[in-house]
């Protein structure tokens, strides 16, 4: 996982606790691996609620960032992580500059940011640049330059007439001259998730326990 990952690592106060409970589960011929994978999935599904979250600030977005989540589980460790390259910055936050371009393109429209549509996925004179743009994302606002579309766009109906569904004008990619991202970890092995995992090793336990004869 080249994006970002987090091993489930208990706090060291917690650690001589998870030895014992994996040399318990040994000895009646178990692997602490269930526990793992479960936990891992506990922590997946707490980071694709956070991430959704967000919408609220920062407006509608693909989703790739929550659906890419997984997990490399074996006998005795498990890694959650994901291989997007913009996974660990927004898990540790820092600064993003443009390569080889004067500015990035953020996706303003809805239906761009749920699409996970560039520019550069963009027929070019389908927009023009203006710079100083009226531009709203989420819950911010603020004037600067921008790619706006160069023309309304239409779709037919069932009837055979056209409808105007875009609008000439409206901005489509704000364009900023760097991005700075305050870390928001999504990724995040806390007291809820320690719970679940100790909760998850002694069901195994318990369970091995009676299937190995035991009371």
């Amino acid at each position: 996982m080249a994006g970002v990952r987090i091993h489930l690592t208990p706090d060291p106060r917690d650690m001589l606790r998870l030895q014992r409970v994996v040399a318990a589960l040994r000895r009646v011929g178990a692997s602490p691996k269930r526990a793992f994978g479960r936990t891992a999935l506990f922590i997946i599904r707490e980071a694709r609620r956070l991430l959704r979250a967000r919408i609220r600030e920062f407006g509608p977005h693909s989703g790739k960032l929550g659906k890419s989540l997984t997990m490399v589980l074996d006998s005795m460790s498990v890694i959650v992580g994901s291989n997007l390259v913009y996974a660990a910055i927004q898990q540790l936050g820092g600064t993003v500059k443009p390569k080889g371009h004067k500015y990035l393109a953020i996706p303003v429209q809805p239906h761009l940011r749920r699409s996970g549509v560039w520019p550069r996925d963009l027929d070019r004179e389908s927009m023009k640049f203006v710079p100083n743009a009226q531009i709203r994302i989420g819950s911010r606002s603020w004037t600067g330059p921008a790619l706006v579309r160069a023309e309304d766009e239409y779709r037919e109906g069932k009837n055979g007439k056209r409808r105007r569904v875009r609008k000439a004008g409206e901005v489509m990619f704000a364009l900023i001259r760097r991005a700075t991202i305050k870390g928001r970890p999504y990724l995040v092995f806390g007291n809820s998730a320690r719970n679940f995992l100790f909760a998850e090793l002694t069901r195994d336990y318990v369970r091995a326990f009676r299937s190995a004869g035991g009371r």
